[in-house]
């Protein structure tokens, strides 16, 4: 090895920097699709409430099924 041979990380050794980047990335991507999950469900039950508080007539006239009407 020469003196004015640069030292430098190993390419096929990860840093410690580049593992914390990998291990934070996955565990904010993790947060980001249950917070997407949540925000859908709590959408659909909006929904769905708002449906329900309609009147059964007009419920009909949309084609929508009443929720809260069970079939025989």
């Amino acid at each position: 090895m020469h003196y004015d041979t640069p030292l430098g990380i190993s390419p096929t050794a990860p840093s410690s920097a580049s593992l914390a980047r990998r291990a934070a990335h996955a565990v904010l991507g993790t947060l980001g699709d249950l917070a997407r999950c949540a925000a859908e469900a709590q959408r659909r039950r909006s929904e769905q409430r708002a449906l329900d508080a309609l009147p059964l007539d007009l419920r009909k006239d949309i084609g929508w099924p009443a929720g809260d009407i069970r079939r025989l």
